[in-house]
């Protein structure tokens, strides 16, 4: 499953177990989830004794480095690119950017480091902490009771953005099938056969999605509001100065793009607008 090391019990919501392992099989992987002291994926212990100049990633699933094996997730390539010491401080489960701000805040500051690189997906991003996108994914269903994860509201900009956590939300020290369920779940003719129909049906969507797949459509990086994406850089800037004012010289942000985004811009060539939010961080920089 790759559930079993995930919890939702801190202010940032979406993190991991501490010292634990949790194994993720796919068709196209089979790997181990490794978390250290502080819950962070990585296989070595975090505290204050690292070099000064070491690197802090913030990030969603892309950092976390879901589903890709330890030695190749983003943080170990940059390590070995840099020589520094990364901190891995992303998380997957619907990770947004007041949640990068939170880690930061409450992790991140008491790391020694003078970089933070600040990994942004347009794809999600600018919805993730939306209240009204993001309390209705499909996870919150699944719970059936409200996930303990942060939100604002994207129409409250004069109020800057309170944080706002779901009523009766739930606390998860540990999360996906155990014990008897989980051996029962594995047996299960049943339960088997309804995750072959659904894998299937996702090959066949995606299939159908490249078959006919219009560059010219808009690609992921346009996604959100305008209000979405002002919700989102606004916490962006809070971790950058909070990061300024914790002796950090390097703020990068890194914006990665998807498949579309790349058919896009290779169809668009120069003709290519820049999105709002782009623009909005260049003018801020």
């Amino acid at each position: 499953q790759g559930l079993t090391w995930r919890i939702e019990k801190d202010l940032w919501g979406a993190w991991h177990r501490k010292n634990f392992v949790s194994r993720h099989t796919k068709s196209c992987f089979d790997i181990d989830y490794i978390s250290n002291n502080i819950g962070a994926r990585d296989s070595v212990d975090y505290n204050n004794k690292f070099p000064d100049d070491s690197i802090i990633a913030l990030g969603d699933s892309f950092i976390e480095g879901f589903g890709v094996d330890q030695k190749e997730i983003f943080t170990a390539k940059l390590e070995s690119y840099t020589g520094k010491k990364v901190f891995n401080l992303g998380s997957a489960f619907q990770f947004g950017p007041l949640q990068y701000y939170l880690i930061y805040k409450h992790i991140g500051v008491n790391l020694p480091h003078k970089t933070v690189v600040l990994a942004l997906l347009p794809g999600n991003d600018f919805k993730d902490n939306d209240i009204q996108v993001g309390i209705n994914y499909t996870y919150h269903k699944f719970f059936k009771k409200p996930r303990y994860r942060p939100y604002y509201d994207v129409t409250n900009s004069k109020e800057n953005y309170p944080i706002i956590y779901p009523r009766n939300a739930i606390k998860r020290s540990k999360m996906g099938r155990y014990g008897l369920h989980k051996f029962i779940a594995s047996q299960s003719i049943r339960l088997n056969i309804v995750r072959l129909y659904k894998n299937v049906s996702i090959l066949r969507r995606e299939r159908r999605y490249v078959s006919q797949y219009n560059p010219e459509e808009l690609s992921p990086y346009y996604s959100g509001s305008e209000k979405q994406q002002e919700a989102a850089i606004f916490y962006l800037k809070k971790t950058y100065e909070l990061a300024k004012s914790n002796g950090v010289t390097n703020f990068i942000v890194l914006s990665i793009p998807t498949m579309s985004d790349f058919l896009f811009a290779s169809k668009m060539g120069s003709k290519r607008e820049i999105p709002y939010w782009e623009n909005q961080l260049i003018q801020f920089s």
